[in-house]
């Protein structure tokens, strides 16, 4: 049988947040080790993304995927 959470989509912020939370890594220090700003990566984990410009949104989703 399926769990509740299983059933329910996760948006790609949902998804980053989670891999960031399993390797224990806090928001500054992924942003750190990132160079990606915190309040970027706050901004994609929330789906808060509207002050971000979509040519560089994509770099940043792209770029913290990868060091994830």
């Amino acid at each position: 049988m399926t769990s509740q959470k299983e059933l329910i989509p996760m948006r790609p912020g949902d998804i980053l947040r989670y891999e960031r939370e399993q390797k224990g890594l806090t928001l500054e220090r992924a942003s750190d080790q990132s160079r990606i700003k915190a309040s970027v990566l706050s901004a994609i984990e929330s789906g808060e993304t509207d002050d971000i410009p979509s040519v560089y949104l994509r770099g940043y989703i792209r770029n913290y995927a990868r060091f994830l």
